[in-house]
């Protein structure tokens, strides 16, 4: 097998895609948790679909080749304009309707929620593209060439 392909494999496949949906969703729920947001329990019939799942692994997969690839013309700035998108659109994977339910404990009100909302979405999605920025450099081989390669040669050997 070829390195750059083997690299490929591991960044985009292994980093981005499988490891991604795992980081993103641990990350989204301690930030829900460091917030007091309540967020929806995960049912695995919708997973992909329901929770924002396959937007981030499209997402992380697109930016991923876009910075392994090394595309000119502002690769970062697309990266901030699509966070600036979905935070416009209040894109809540997790969270419970917060924005139209009236909260009664502690005195909070909707706005106030739904700012902690849409601040939790920001990070998360910020989170979700340093995996792709980390996957990218890893196609690349800008981080973590000696050790992928290492491995590539082990398992030759076996």
């Amino acid at each position: 097998m070829n390195e750059t392909l083997f690299r490929w494999l591991i960044g985009l496949v292994g980093v981005s895609t499988v490891l991604g949906v795992f980081l993103s969703l641990f990350w989204y729920w301690a930030l829900t948790k460091i917030a007091g947001i309540i967020y929806k329990k995960v049912k695995c019939k919708t997973l992909l679909t329901e929770y924002g799942i396959l937007t981030g692994i499209v997402e992380r997969a697109f930016f991923t080749v876009a910075i392994a690839t090394c595309m000119s013309g502002g690769i970062i700035t697309a990266m901030v304009a699509w966070t600036a998108l979905k935070s416009q659109t209040l894109w809540a994977a997790f969270s419970v309707a917060v924005a139209r339910v009236a909260v009664a404990d502690d005195n909070k009100t909707n706005n106030e929620k739904k700012d902690k909302d849409i601040f939790v979405s920001l990070l998360a999605s910020l989170g979700s593209m340093i995996i792709a920025i980390v996957a990218g450099n890893i196609c690349s081989g800008a981080i973590l060439k000696d050790y992928i390669d290492a491995l590539l040669t082990y398992i030759v050997a076996l």
